[in-house]
């Protein structure tokens, strides 16, 4: 909902509850806006402190091969998030899964996502992880990548061409 609209109906309940008396309308009032202004907090403390970080486990990989990231999301700031989407937009041929967790107060969460070259290429790994929080779903915040590297792999075939690696060096 947006800002002015919430502001408006609680303006109108608000009156209504001034207008009649009722003191059941005027508690209500009063809770919407206590309420309101707590989520409208909680959103902004949300994303603060958090960091990515990522790792390759190989620079190179043939047609076929496996590569491992590691990730680390890193939770500086002393209020736990309870939901987050941690997902990568990068320029790899395939997506790469994201993963929603949850994390504590200065906490540290791990885990490994294993990806397929299945195309062939040199690819730039632009490392930028985003973030959403369930309080905030719409508010995405880019975090600064603490990692960046160049991965040239080799990433299977492109249109019309085989996917049987040739004999001759590839970049």
């Amino acid at each position: 909902m947006k800002p002015w609209r919430f502001a408006v109906l609680w303006l109108v309940l608000f009156i209504v509850a001034v207008s009649t008396g009722v003191e059941l309308l005027s508690y209500l009032s009063y809770l919407v806006l206590f309420v309101a202004i707590a989520m409208w907090v909680l959103a902004r403390l949300t994303l603060e402190g958090l960091s990515v970080k990522r790792s390759l486990g190989q620079s190179y990989a043939h047609l076929g091969d496996t590569i491992e990231l590691s990730y680390e999301l890193n939770n500086d700031h002393a209020l736990g998030k309870l939901w987050l989407e941690v997902f990568e937009r990068s320029n790899w041929p395939e997506p790469l899964p994201g993963r929603v967790l949850s994390i504590g107060g200065r906490k540290t969460r791990k885990w490994k996502v294993l990806a397929k070259a299945q195309r062939r290429g040199r690819f730039r790994s632009s490392f930028e992880a985003a973030i959403r929080s369930v309080s905030s779903p719409r508010r995405r915040a880019s975090l600064p990548r603490r990692c960046c590297s160049s991965i040239p792999a080799s990433w299977g075939c492109r249109s019309g061409r085989s996917p049987v690696r040739s004999l001759r060096a590839t970049s």
